[in-house]
């Protein structure tokens, strides 16, 4: 793509649409045909139907390529902010586009307007110019390094007692356990930071040849898992490890992220037919593709039933508000929908700006959203791209399953900014532009 001095106007280079739009139609087919043949015929109890749409189906598919200029401009931009808006294309928008086709939808028009606002924030946001004054030396890291095992060794034998269990079929019963474990504030806080961290600190050594420091951050991630369960720790660190590998000879892959989720795609579907068996589909599409678009429609339903929280139940319930409902929405949603309050059916982006704002969250929530990516684009200056992408499949998970809050002070989001701030620069910031 050939830039413009204006950032506003941008030329689209016609093959490179060409081609990115046949990506999508391949990436479109293979994500429909993991749905009707896989996920809704295994999951219709959570909601994962197949209905008479007609003319919705016809409509959910120029949906999918309704963005494709905006799309188009971010794959020709390097930085923090618009390769995080690309894979939210990828593993948002267009599976709702998918949903939209099968299930009934009311809220596709605020849908929409959600994600224009998260491009014209991006469009409209200028990237600040971070401090330099804060990098690490080599002791300050090694510094760190301990600090961080130790907090997470602490937390593994004091609260779980040295657990070990790789087993990917009990998480909910762990997660479960670990909620009640009543951490204090502050542990809650760095158990939370930590974890979002480390995949980002694990590529980082990586790229720094520094195998030791690697090893010991991937394990220290590994313990993560050992004491809460989360699934989102080892798809962080798996994926990051495997677009490392990739980027690092090829900085034009990014781009190409659509090819690798599509391989996915087909991996999955050759599974089933070769073993009758659904890990791929069942672990990671169903869960990171199509169930946080379904809770889109129950969050909806809910909120518009019932009224927003103001984030009543979130970051201004320290001042003394309280919420209208009696208990988390999270779990209400979890109680109707899913026959069980113990279910917290966590889901973020339009959810998060809907049942905490009302209508105005469809443009005030991409302004924020779009604000902390800015911060990140601009603390990560001067890291590598197989570095900075660990933090955008992290940050993008999040953002898919969490409040923007809960992301930001729960989830470890303002504790990965301060991070990016500390770690040395692995290339010059010229270069960076």
């Amino acid at each position: 793509m050939d830039y413009d001095n204006s950032k506003y106007i941008i030329r689209i280079n016609i093959t490179d649409l060409c081609i990115l739009a046949i990506l999508v139609l391949f990436y479109r087919i293979l994500l429909e045909l993991s749905y009707v043949y896989l996920i809704s015929p295994g999951y219709t109890y959570m909601g994962l139907i197949m209905e008479n749409t007609y003319g919705m189906y016809v409509i959910s598919w120029i949906l999918s390529f309704l963005p494709i200029f905006s799309i188009a401009n971010l794959c020709g931009e390097v930085n923090f902010c618009s390769t995080t808006l690309y894979l939210l294309y990828l593993i948002c928008y267009i599976p709702s586009t998918v949903l939209f086709g099968y299930i009934r939808a009311t809220f596709v028009p605020w849908f929409l307007l959600y994600f224009f606002f998260l491009f014209f924030y991006n469009r409209l946001f200028n990237t600040i110019n971070a401090p330099s004054c804060f990098k690490l030396n080599k002791k300050g890291l090694n510094i760190l390094m301990v600090f961080l095992v130790l907090v997470i060794i602490f937390i593994w034998g004091y609260y779980s007692h040295f657990r070990v269990n790789f087993s990917l079929y009990d998480v909910y019963a762990r997660r479960e356990e670990a909620s009640s474990y009543q951490m204090p504030t502050l542990v809650s806080y760095l158990f939370s930071g930590i974890k979002m961290i480390l995949p980002t600190l694990t590529v980082w050594a990586l790229s720094n040849k520094n195998k030791i420091f690697a090893f010991v951050y991937a394990g220290t991630l590994m313990v993560t898992f050992f004491i809460d369960g989360s699934k989102s720790v080892v798809v962080s660190l798996l994926a990051a490890l495997i677009a490392y590998a990739i980027i690092r000879r090829n900085k034009a892959v990014i781009k190409y992220m659509i090819v690798a989720l599509s391989i996915l795609l087909i991996f999955g579907l050759i599974e089933y037919i070769v073993t009758k068996s659904m890990v791929i589909d069942g672990l990671i599409i169903r869960r990171a593709f199509f169930l946080p678009q379904r809770l889109n429609y129950y969050y909806y339903e809910f909120v518009s039933q019932n009224g927003p929280d103001y984030f009543r139940q979130g970051l201004i319930r320290h001042f003394g508000f309280k919420s209208r409902y009696g208990m988390r929405i999270t779990n209400i949603i979890g109680e109707i929908y899913f026959g069980s309050a113990n279910n917290s059916a966590n889901n973020g982006l339009f959810s998060d700006a809907y049942y905490n704002l009302g209508y105005p969250g469809f443009f005030i929530m991409p302004a924020l959203i779009i604000g902390f990516l800015k911060v990140l684009d601009s603390f990560s200056s001067g890291q590598r791209e197989e570095v900075r992408i660990a933090s955008i499949i992290a940050i993008s998970i999040s953002l898919i399953s969490s409040s923007f809050f809960t992301i930001l002070l729960t989830h470890g989001g303002i504790f990965l900014a301060i991070i990016y701030l500390l770690l040395p620069r692995d290339i010059p910031e010229s270069e960076n532009q």
